[in-house]
Parts: structure tokens; C-alpha cells; sequence
């Protein structure tokens, strides 16, 4: 990415056609990201049956690295774009137009660097979060408690999002909007019928823990992030009584790009 500029095009391309050319570079460890997930609440078994065959769970650290690598692709420095990079992906002019393989954009024809991080993080969270996932680690726990606990991962996405320290600077931005997705994941998950009932009663105590703790923080943070703080925790209280409540009313796509 910080390399990125315009020798992407081809000679006779308009430079408008960059910002296209930047959606699989930015987006470059989507699979990635899918294959880290597989691991937690992942079970190693055969196709081959024979009267030895078994399964098991994913190994406890494997789990463990795994969820880092995918908690560490929601850090502010990880979805933020270099200025210079920015400022190259000028909007498009003439018969060129957006397509469904271009950014979406909440700001008009300009780049939506802010909306780049919503739908990469939302990626990354929504793999996360999924019910059956959720479901499998707890059982995974209550018969090893060295494995993984669904009260872990949380927390420690609520560490590293929400309830992280944010100084005010150029990323904050995007650690505000991150707040956001994940919120609204997590909402989602408690109100999905295939979330196990169990796990949707650790999720709402985990928000509403959340709550107390946003509302703590928001009496030490600049009127800015103060803003934000309160924001959210009125919209988790909001979310857990109202089911059809979401934080981002309109969640921006993510561009196709599986493998054909």
C-alpha cells in the first residue's frame, strides 16, 4: 500500500482507474482473513472413515495465534491509508465510471478512506462472530479449559476496539467507525436465532459491561471522542431492547472478489 501510486495503470488508463486498482491491494488479505477464522472453533477430522478416524478441536494456542492475527487487522494502522496514497486516487471523469468492483463511498466521488475500514473491518468481525463459530468454542471449552473461551475472545475484541485508549489524531477516525462495526456485529450475533442461548447471555452481559465502561470513559476523554463514547453506549443499551436497531444504518459493501 505505501508503495502504491500510479504506475498501477496501464499506459493509455485515465488516472481516475487507480481507485479501482487500490480495492485488491487494500483488500489483499481478505482470504486471509477467512482461512484464521476457520481456525477458532475449527476441528481437525478426516473424509476417510475407517474404525480409527476421530476429530478433534483446533489446538488451544493455534486458536489463540489466530485470534491476534485477526484482532490485529482492526488496529487503526493496519486500515489506515498513507496520505500521498490517498490524494492519488482522484475520481473518475468521462465515460469512466464506478462499478460494483469499486470502492463504495459515503463522501460522494472522492475516496471514502473511512468507509476502506469499515468494510475490511466488518470482513474481519463478521467472520469472527459468526453464530455456529461462537457456539463450537464454547462447547470446545467446557470440555477443555485450556482452549479458547467465547468470554476471552470477546473481551479481548472489546480491548482492542471499544474500550482501547485512542489518542485524537489522524486515525481516530477509523477507530471510531471500527467501534461501530463491531458493535453492530455484536448486537447482531446476540439477536441471531443460531446463536446459542448460552452465548447470547455472556454477549449481552459482555455489552452491557461495555456500556458502564464507555460511559466511564467518556467523562475523561475530549469533547470529540466524549461524543463517540456516549454515542455508543446509548446505541448498545438501544440495540439490546430494540432487535431491528443498527449503529450504521446503511453498512457500505464490500466489493466482489472471490476466485472464479
Amino acid at each position: 500500500i505505501e508503495g502504491f501510486n500510479h504506475r498501477a495503470l496501464l499506459g493509455d488508463q485515465p488516472l481516475g482507474e487507480l481507485s479501482d486498482a487500490f480495492v485488491p491491494i487494500y483488500l489483499l488479505t481478505r482470504f486471509q482473513i477467512n482461512a484464521a477464522a476457520k481456525l477458532i472453533g475449527g476441528a481437525n477430522y478426516s473424509f476417510v472413515q475407517d474404525k480409527t478416524s476421530s476429530w478433534h478441536f483446533v489446538a488451544p494456542e493455534q486458536q489463540k495465534a489466530a485470534l491476534k492475527a485477526l484482532l490485529d487487522t482492526l488496529m487503526p494502522e493496519s486500515l489506515d491509508v498513507p496520505i500521498n496514497v490517498i490524494q492519488y486516487l482522484v475520481p473518475k471523469s468521462g465515460n469512466y465510471q464506478a462499478t460494483r468492483e469499486s470502492f463504495a463511498s459515503g463522501i460522494g466521488v472522492l475516496p471514502d478512506q473511512l468507509g476502506m475500514a469499515e468494510v475490511l473491518s466488518r470482513h474481519t468481525v463478521t467472520n469472527l462472530l459468526t453464530p455456529k463459530r461462537l457456539n463450537r468454542v464454547n462447547q470446545a471449552y467446557i470440555t477443555d479449559r485450556e482452549q479458547l473461551s467465547v468470554s476471552d475472545l470477546v473481551n479481548e475484541l472489546l480491548d482492542d476496539t471499544l474500550l482501547k485508549r485512542q489518542k485524537t489524531n489522524t486515525q481516530t477516525g477509523i477507530w471510531m467507525r471500527v467501534n461501530a462495526v463491531v458493535a453492530d456485529a455484536l448486537l447482531q450475533t446476540v439477536r441471531d436465532p443460531n446463536t446459542a442461548p448460552e452465548i447470547q447471555a455472556l454477549l449481552s452481559e459482555r455489552l452491557q459491561y461495555a456500556v458502564s465502561q464507555l460511559k466511564r470513559k467518556a467523562k475523561r476523554a475530549d469533547d470529540y471522542q466524549a461524543a463517540h463514547l456516549q454515542w455508543l453506549a446509548k446505541s448498545i443499551e438501544k440495540g439490546l431492547t430494540e432487535v431491528s436497531f443498527k449503529l450504521i444504518n446503511k453498512p457500505l459493501p464490500m466489493p466482489p472478489g472471490s476466485p472464479i
